[in-house]
């Protein structure tokens, strides 16, 4: 990762924790709530190498884990993979555009919290996989706005 797209990615994944825990509980619509680290970490992953995505996701889950007072580890590694995946499927994508950023924060906010639920299994799992439908929809379009923003970051970055 270069200089810009990493101090703006970290600006906006401390950001993205501090409203996780302010603002989201607010938000929530139909019993859904947006996960905004998430929603940073997927677009910047596109944007970044697998291992940039990798540690991106690590230091996400750091943050979301350390606020939450819970197991950082659980965090961790689910955040973790979903950066790498993002990462990881760069390759794969020629020009990411709207829809394709959307679909792949959905997918991927799918991903982190199905690994997060086997990691640490919830009360309720059919009321937890329909949550996380709908914040994975939540996070996809939260994310178009993000990439959009670290896209412009890595072009001044690179001039």
């Amino acid at each position: 990762m270069r200089g810009l797209f990493t101090g703006a990615s970290l600006l906006l994944l401390w950001i993205a924790a501090a409203l996780q825990f302010t603002l989201s509980p607010r938000m929530a619509v139909f019993g859904c709530p947006p996960d905004f680290v998430l929603a940073v970490v997927l677009p910047a992953s596109l944007l970044a190498r697998r291992s940039g995505g990798s540690l991106l996701g690590f230091v996400a889950g750091v943050l979301q884990g350390g606020m939450a007072g819970a197991n950082l580890t659980h965090y961790a590694i689910s955040r973790a993979f979903a950066g790498f995946c993002g990462g990881w499927s760069r390759g794969m994508l020629a020009e990411p555009h709207g829809l394709l950023v959307f679909l792949h924060a959905a997918v991927g906010t799918l991903l982190a919290q199905v690994l997060f639920m086997f990691l640490a299994p919830p009360a309720e799992i059919v009321g937890y996989l329909f949550a996380t439908i709908g914040t994975a929809m939540y996070n996809g379009v939260i994310a178009i706005p993000v990439h959009a923003l670290l896209r412009r970051t890595v072009r001044e970055d690179s001039e």
